[in-house]
């Protein structure tokens, strides 16, 4: 999200007041310009607090986690709701035309109220409106004059699911940074010696790293000079509270049981055992979470790029970073994943925990270098189209034409 609304908001500040609101870290200035963006601020201290004596709550009735799956509190109209009543009542002081809010639809009703004339954008990442609560969801959409999706596949299954908003509904990707993810020719030697494969991503059941790791095996055995990198926080087993507990697909579901108690990151832990078990322990490395700089050396000093995402993701930032970069890239076909990969021609598209499907493409992909190389020119090409000032020019005119739709109603 960070990345999207710095390249976003940056490029909108030459014609446009720009106010950026985030929740306050430790040693945070409360208000700064940034590059000419107006950062805001606003401690969560009180709303922390509260959440913290609601989940303990939660969890000690047994079976009301369960009642309130549809319903849960990080979707409730009172989640961080003083935070958002700040924001609210600085809305009307400023004077704002459009407020974009990413995600959080609890936050519609607030400013709303508050904020009569002002227009409204929803910006999806994920699947929620589709997850959550359809009345609930419903009646806050109605509140909203334009709800974006990252991918044709989050933009339809809102269509499909409110038929009455559909006209509403647009698809805005995300974008790339095409002057710093770029092609290395240094690196050149290096992939001759070794090849180095690559996965971007959280830590994660859903993302798949465990299909990528029994496919890996497979590998190493028909080419031993193989390395993976893995990038990626390895602490945010939040997400299964989202990513997991909300799908209603067999197979995501499934993943629950790698969420299991005695132990502080148990996914961690077993992608590290069957690592040893496996005896190719030494051919990994977990890098954490890094700086952008040393994720997109890691991408030109790559062979190939691996997204063997298990549930349906919305987009896949890794993929486009690695095609802007001249890495072929391998992904599942779920979510929007195959709305970016052009299979055959940037890369190759496999089902979902398929570690036969993976493998075979690891195969394929790193005993043709040729074939590597041709995909690589062609994703570079693939990847300009999602330049973050295409992406900004078409949010510019989905803007107009919300506000022109607004006046004609």
């Amino acid at each position: 999200m960070s990345i999207w609304i710095y390249n976003v908001a940056s490029r909108l500040v030459p014609h446009n007041d720009v106010f950026v609101y985030s929740f306050r870290g430790l040693h945070q200035e409360k208000v700064e310009i940034f590059r000419g963006i107006h950062c805001r601020r606003i401690s969560t201290t009180f709303d922390s607090w509260l959440a913290f004596i609601v989940y303990a709550l939660i969890n000690r009735i047994p079976g009301l986690e369960k009642a309130l799956r549809k319903r849960p509190y990080f979707a409730s109209i009172f989640y961080n709701f003083t935070s958002i009543l700040k924001v609210a009542k600085e809305l009307q002081t400023i004077k704002c035309d459009i407020v974009h809010i990413i995600e959080e639809t609890e936050h519609i009703s607030t400013i709303r109220a508050l904020n009569p004339k002002i227009r409204i954008v929803l910006h999806m990442q994920c699947e929620h409106l589709t997850q959550l609560d359809h009345n609930m969801i419903e009646h806050r959409l109605r509140k909203a004059d334009l709800i974006l999706g990252c991918s044709r596949y989050i933009t339809n299954k809102i269509r499909q699911s409110f038929p009455s908003l559909a006209r509403n509904c647009q698809t805005l990707y995300n974008g790339v940074d095409l002057a710093t993810y770029v092609n290395d020719p240094k690196n050149d030697q290096k992939k001759s010696e070794l090849k180095q494969l690559l996965f971007v991503s959280r830590v994660t059941p859903e993302k798949g790293l465990h299909v990528l790791i029994e496919a890996f095996k497979e590998v190493v055995e028909k080419i031993p000079c193989v390395h993976l990198e893995i990038v990626g926080p390895v602490n945010e087993l939040w997400t299964l509270g989202n990513a997991i507990w909300l799908s209603d697909d067999k197979k995501v579901q499934e993943l629950a049981s790698f969420h299991t108690k005695g132990s502080s990151n148990p996914y961690f832990d077993y992608l590290t055992q069957n690592l040893d078990s496996l005896n190719i322990s030494n051919k990994v490395t977990f890098h954490g979470k890094i700086p952008h700089d040393q994720t997109i050396k890691l991408y030109q000093a790559s062979d190939i790029l691996i997204q063997p995402s298990v549930f349906h993701e919305p987009f896949g930032m890794a993929i486009i970073e690695a095609m802007a970069c001249q890495i072929p890239v391998i992904g599942t076909k779920v979510g929007g994943i195959p709305e970016i990969i052009e299979n055959g021609k940037t890369g190759l598209l496999i089902e979902s925990g398929d570690v036969s499907a993976l493998t075979k493409a690891l195969l394929e992909l790193l005993s043709n270098e040729d074939l590597r190389m041709k995909m690589g020119k062609i994703g570079r090409e693939r990847a300009e189209s999602f330049s973050w000032d295409t992406i900004v020019t078409n949010l510019l005119s989905l803007y107009k034409d919300m506000i022109e739709r607004s006046r004609r109603q």
